[in-house]
């Protein structure tokens, strides 16, 4: 509206009285058909201008005839010291104006961020993921590798419970459904969770046995259909499956679930049910499976059944520390191969024998945790628990008495080290680390029995040695999980007789903190 105020000097001047709330409906228009676009002082004030004009068309009409309506495009007038300024009234509304502006640009900002994360996360889930692929890899490479060690003679002495060792690898499996029930929700609904459940262990379970009848391969203890093993294969579609419909909550979710398909892995090798081959490559064949299940449901159903995903903070947190400060949890499966001499003075003979021991090892399975700090985004340190088994057999030839059997056997080694790690993610969803490390390597004692005489034909005392490695890394963001995937290689030197140059290859699961 437009009125006149009475001035100090007596004259009466016209001042522009502008409505609150029409000026902010305007904004929102000019917001509206500009679509957030810089303006200019002259438009934002021209658009405010013709708002106050369509109020009241015809008393503005009236009172146009009789005052002229300042124009605030112009250099306004100044009065005296003691009264406002066009200038000064015009500065107040055009800050009202920016801050309106700004909010409204904010807010639709947002809202674009908010939209484009729920599209990418169900784009992403619908794909074919391929996170058991380095499984794979490592069983088919140790599957021709080791097989001039799984022909030579020798039997291992079996031990554990097959029934125990199914309960770990359904562990994840029972807490996905225990989860739904309690009320949690998964990233499926009912429909989707239960057909991918339902095919991936289908697809896992007939992959699995139908390698084992068409390649036949001899277990440790002699027994029949070695290759893959249907407990790694049941317990990584079991980690799998819970990874991808509750890895959204916390990257410890897909943590704890692989946690316990390694244990069944370590367990089914350290028990000597399987070779490291069958192991790695049931591990392969359950998560590949779960994640062809995954991909054939969301084929069959047109995409329905994803729950969207929304963006929180914990989840931009995540990305902010992956970036700058990429300190993290981890948990890690990993192969060695190298240096497998053993050499006389690492073991004891019985004193009445006289002739000559050989020994074969094949490739050692290794599994544990670390933990990194970083002080930037590319410079930390880190410390490092693993315990690394290898499967070995002995063959003797006794000048003086006979040996009919010995007993495969493990060697079991436990590593701690810290060292330094240097970091770089020139793609935002990828890093390259490198390390270098220092420890120590503990060997527990290990006896070897002669199957036929009962009795203990050699012995592995106790040792403890110094030992550095390095290596380098890769990690890379899960778009469908809170948890990062990488694969690693290390060089490991202990300062021992006995295995004493490795390389350790392996995957490893990150939670960023």
């Amino acid at each position: 509206m437009v009125g006149n105020k009475r001035c100090q000097d007596g004259t009466s001047r016209p001042i522009l009285i502008m409505n609150k709330y029409i000026l902010i409906l305007t904004v929102l228009l000019v917001c509206g058909s500009l679509r957030a676009q810089v303006y200019s002082v002259d438009s934002i004030l021209r658009v405010a201008q013709s708002a106050v004009d369509s109020v009241s068309q015809a008393e503005e009409n009236k009172k146009a005839e009789q005052l002229k309506i300042p124009d605030f495009s112009a250099p306004p007038r100044s009065r005296k010291s003691n009264t406002t300024t066009y200038r000064e009234l015009d500065d107040d509304y055009l800050k009202e104006v920016e801050n309106i502006i700004r909010q409204e640009e904010l807010k639709k900002s947002v809202g674009t961020v908010m939209t484009l994360y729920k599209l990418r996360r169900y784009q992403e889930e619908r794909k074919f993921h391929y996170d058991g692929i380095a499984y794979l890899i490592r069983g088919t490479y140790t599957t021709f590798t080791e097989k001039h060690f799984r022909d030579k003679e020798g039997l291992f002495r079996t031990s554990g419970s097959n029934l125990g060792e199914y309960g770990v690898a359904v562990v994840p499996l029972g807490a996905s459904w225990a989860m739904r029930m309690a009320g949690v929700k998964a990233k499926s609904n009912t429909e989707r969770m239960l057909t991918a459940n339902a095919i991936a262990l289908a697809l896992s379970s007939g992959l699995t046995f139908g390698l084992k009848s068409a390649v036949n391969e001899k277990r440790p203890d002699g027994g029949k259909h070695s290759l893959p093993s249907g407990h790694c294969s049941l317990a990584f579609a079991s980690a799998a499956i819970l990874d991808r419909e509750y890895g959204y909550l916390s990257p410890w979710v897909t943590i704890g679930s692989y946690s316990f398909a390694t244990a069944t892995q370590f367990l089914r090798y350290q028990h000597n049910r399987h070779w490291i081959n069958d192991t790695f490559m049931g591990a392969g064949i359950g998560i590949m499976a779960t994640n062809l299940a995954y991909f054939i449901t969301d084929q069959m159903m047109k995409g329905k059944g994803i729950r969207q995903e929304e963006l929180t903070q914990a989840e931009l947190l995540r990305n902010y520390h992956f970036i700058q400060q990429p300190s993290t949890f981890t948990l890690l499966t990993a192969m060695e191969t190298g240096h497998t001499d053993i050499p006389s003075s690492s073991y004891t003979l019985p004193a009445d024998f006289n002739g000559t021991v050989n020994f074969s090892t094949g490739a050692t399975f290794s599994a544990g945790m670390e933990g990194s700090y970083f002080f930037n985004k590319h410079v930390g340190v880190e410390a490092m628990a693993r315990m690394s088994s290898a499967q070995a057999k002995v063959s003797a030839v006794s000048l003086t008495s006979e040996v009919a059997e010995l007993s495969g056997f493990n060697l079991d080694f436990y590593h701690l080290d810290a060292g330094l790690k240097l970091s770089a993610n020139p793609i935002p969803s990828v890093r390259f680390g490198a390390r270098v490390y220092a420890g120590g390597r503990f060997f527990v004692s290990e006896n070897v029995a002669d199957i036929k005489m009962d009795r203990t034909f050699l012995s592995f005392p106790s040792e403890q040695c110094a030992e550095v490695g390095g290596g380098i890394s890769i990690d890379m963001v899960r778009p469908t999980s809170k948890c990062l995937l990488g694969i690693y290689c290390d060089y490991n030197h202990s300062f021992s007789d006995l295995f004493t140059n490795r390389w350790v290859i392996g995957t490893t699961w990150r939670a960023v903190f």
